[in-house]
């Protein structure tokens, strides 16, 4: 131990030692060598301290330094190292236990080697001997018995299977169809799709599948039309069928329009539709052809030029040449159809209606008579046509505004 001391340190050591000259090792203390350390008869010294020794029939009192006479084992055990039994006659007498034998001190016990003479402790294979007892073992390929700890029996890897039995170190005697490793069946060929070979040759299979390799898939219901069980409720169809039992025929290409498939290649066709895949169509329209149209199909009409539609109902419609003005809109057979307001074979005549407002009751002095026409686009996208006379003789007449308006196209501009 080192103790801190003001600018420098000091060495210590623990009981039963002492500073060595260098100040810094710790050497041990015999105490049997001042005064017998104390010890009434003998001193035997130990790492670090020292302990009593007493001859025999006595032992240490309390102070563990004296030796007193052993009458009774209620003293110290009687000195005896394991086992102390009291006479009737008076005195005591040391044993051991079982493994151990009295040394010739009468107190102290030997330990017995069971491994030393020819038995080697019952043991049938190998003695081990340990203290107050001993331990069997077994060579390589045996193992200790679980019912007697003395006996060995073999181990065979892998275990023996099927009433088969080890005889020794990995060899089974194994019953009748059990030929393989550890006694296993053997079936060749190998059971197939997860079954397992239960004796020689005999597999038992998952479900769906049968047969002695497990190699046949089972259909619970039977496949048709020459198909075949491949797997489990499972089958291959023949060309031309399909479906879980092959029941459903198949025809390529397929029927068209409707056309119902009820045997290889051939189709029963909807009403009217006739040909092997129902794809030739009827001459029927259900609605009849208009504007001297004519039925050319299932419900299909051929037209007459200007016209066109299911059933040839609407007019072809193309740009009016010239086009029509003022709003007119172009109507088949190129005719315009005027905006009111407006009139001729272009609708380029305005016929405005004619609105008489009143301005005033005043005199007017009539000098003569002038109209004019005005066109022009109000607020709201009409276009107005005022026509305006202005009274020019003085004369006693209230003055007039005649107005008049049409409607102007939507992409005019003011």
């Amino acid at each position: 131990m080192c103790r801190n001391t003001e600018g420098s340190y000091q060495c210590l050591c623990r009981k039963g030692f002492q500073l060595h000259v260098d100040q810094r090792q710790c050497v041990d203390i015999d105490e049997c060598k001042i005064d017998s350390g104390g010890c009434s008869h003998s001193c035997n010294n130990t790492e670090g301290g020292f302990i009593c020794l007493c001859p025999p029939h006595q032992a240490l009192a309390r102070d563990q330094r004296t030796c007193i006479n052993i009458t009774s084992c209620g003293v110290n055990n009687g000195g005896c190292e394991q086992r102390c039994s009291d006479r009737l006659a008076g005195g005591f007498e040391c044993s051991c236990r079982a493994g151990y034998k009295l040394s010739g001190d009468g107190r102290t016990c030997d330990d017995v080697d069971e491994c030393a003479d020819f038995t080697r402790g019952g043991c049938q294979q190998t003695c081990q001997n340990v203290l107050g007892s001993y331990n069997c073992s077994c060579y390589k390929g045996f193992s200790v018995r679980s019912d007697d700890h003395t006996k060995c029996q073999p181990v065979c890897n892998p275990p023996c299977q099927n009433y088969g039995v080890c005889v020794a170190p990995d060899t089974c005697d194994c019953p009748a169809g059990y030929p393989g490793p550890g006694c296993s069946a053997m079936c060749s060929p190998p059971c197939a799709h997860g079954g397992t070979c239960m004796r020689h040759n005999m597999c038992a299979c998952p479900p769906g599948w049968t047969a002695s390799g497990c190699q046949t898939a089972v259909c619970k219901l039977p496949c048709a039309n020459g198909g075949r069980c491949v797997a489990p409720d499972t089958c291959q169809c023949p060309l031309g069928y399909s479906g879980q039992q092959c029941l459903t025929p198949l025809c390529s290409p397929p029927c068209l329009n409707g056309g119902k498939c009820i045997d290889v290649n051939k189709c029963v066709c909807p009403s009217g539709w006739f040909g092997a895949r129902c794809q030739i169509e009827p001459v029927r329209c259900e609605k009849p052809c208009l504007n001297g149209g004519r039925c050319s199909g299932y419900n299909m009409c051929r037209c007459p030029a200007g016209f066109l539609g299911p059933q040839c109902e609407a007019v072809v419609t193309e740009p009016c040449v010239p086009p029509c003005q003022h709003g007119g809109n172009c109507k088949p057979f190129n005719k315009c159809e005027c905006a009111a307001g407006t009139a001729g074979h272009r609708c380029e005549k305005l016929t405005c209606p004619i609105v008489t407002t009143k301005l005033s009751t005043a005199r007017a002095v009539r000098q003569g008579v002038r109209e004019s026409y005005v066109e022009r686009c109000g607020p709201l996208g009409a276009q107005l046509c005022t026509k305006y006379r202005i009274n020019q003789v003085r004369v006693y007449v209230q003055a007039y505004v005649v107005g008049y308006k049409i409607q102007c196209p939507t992409n005019s501009r003011q």
